[in-house]
């Protein structure tokens, strides 16, 4: 009986290994739904993030130097 226990407590469950592919396919189908969606934000939404922010900190520097009576 002894044996027994000892065996039980070191077999791995079979549904161990089916979490763990449903898992790692999920994560694949996640993958593969999420780079083309970055891909996206990168090549059209990143210039535009860049431009408004270009245009704000030219806004700023501007507004500053006006600030200091047009001296720069």
């Amino acid at each position: 009986m002894h044996s027994f226990l000892n065996r039980r407590r070191t077999e791995k469950p079979a549904g161990v290994l089916r979490r763990a592919a449903l898992s790692i396919e999920t994560i694949l189908i996640l993958a593969a739904i999420a780079v083309p969606i970055l891909i996206f934000i990168l090549k059209v939404g990143w210039p535009k993030i860049q431009k408004y922010f270009n245009e704000s900190t030219d806004t700023l520097i501007e507004e500053s130097y006006n600030t200091q009576g047009g001296t720069r």
